[in-house]
């Protein structure tokens, strides 16, 4: 079954300056492989009773909302879907009736972790950045957990920190579920430890300069990511590749290079290897604290095209 890349568009009013928008927006990404479809993925995505968007939004101000909803193929993103979000904002009344108090580049940091599997595996991490968030919660610039919204924030947590139950009365106490049934529909992706660094043993620069060629023990096919490190020369080679072509002989070319390359390679330098994916439900999280983060990105209202001269 593949698996999808879902990325959520929010946007919220702002007191900005002169000659922009009043919106701010941002994205949440997170990665799901249950579905069997992309439309499917699209509808989980969109889902307004049961999912992400109101688990989000039940800790979130009505001055932010959802806009659209993208879904790609993880491993192909140019096959991709989107669709509007229609009739959802965040569910708690904002007092501020100037609205000069969004909090967008304010953000909670959370950690979510996935446990090694494995004999040789690691941990790995995904630092995820949540943005709006009530005056109430984070009022002083610090995480206030006596704020009648932190259970909304923290059952939110737990559904995609494939943690913990439901959060029973009173405040604080949780309900342990590690059944395999529990827990949200989002994943981590992390480089699996199954590839490992195959030697090149040769290497050239196609006419144009756009594509390499090279010979190393990849087993990979047409379409497959390929990370090449420690060449020493032609400079641009060390990056993440497509493999165009796989050809007899453990021969593949890879491309395409935006920059034109050029030069002989240093030969008995660098090393190649297959990215290989791997998808699975955080098994713990953290929480950090508050972080300021300028990502907010404001919408741009200027003058648009080229400007006449009197």
């Amino acid at each position: 079954m593949p698996a999808w890349k879902v990325t959520w568009f929010f946007e919220g009013n702002q007191l900005v300056t002169s000659g922009s928008s009043p919106l701010v927006t941002w994205t949440e990404t997170w990665y799901e492989s249950q579905s069997a479809t992309i439309d499917a993925a699209l509808r989980t995505a969109v889902d307004p009773n049961n999912g992400y968007l109101p688990r989000r939004l039940a800790f979130t101000p009505n001055i932010y909302r959802p806009t659209h909803v993208r879904v790609s193929e993880a491993n192909n993103p140019r096959f991709s879907k989107y669709t509007e979000v229609r009739n959802m904002r965040g569910f708690l009344a904002h007092t501020d009736a100037a609205r000069t108090a969004a909090q967008v580049t304010c953000a909670l940091l959370v950690n979510f972790t996935v446990l090694p599997a494995a004999p040789g595996d690691v941990t790995h991490h995904r630092m995820f950045l949540i943005r709006g968030l009530p005056e109430s919660l984070i009022n002083g610039n610090s995480l206030r957990r006596n704020s009648t919204v932190f259970r909304e924030l923290q059952s939110f947590l737990n559904w995609l920190g494939y943690q913990e139950g439901p959060i029973a009365a009173p405040l604080g106490d949780f309900v342990p579920n590690l059944a395999a049934a529990f827990g949200g529909w989002y994943q981590l992706r992390y480089f699996g430890q199954a590839s490992v660094n195959a030697a090149i043993t040769a290497l050239a620069v196609d006419a144009g300069g756009r594509t390499i060629t090279i010979t190393s023990a990849l087993a990979a096919d047409r379409g497959d990511r390929v990370s090449v490190t420690g060449v020493t020369f032609p400079r641009g080679v060390n990056r993440i590749w497509t493999v165009q072509s796989a050809l007899p002989g453990e021969v593949y070319q890879l491309g395409k290079s935006r920059a034109r390359l050029a030069g002989a390679w240093d030969a008995g330098t660098g090393s190649a290897k297959k990215i290989a994916y791997q998808f699975r439900k955080p098994d713990q999280y953290v929480i950090t604290g508050l972080r300021t983060r300028q990502t907010g990105k404001t919408v741009f209202q200027g003058p648009v095209g080229r400007r006449s001269r009197g």
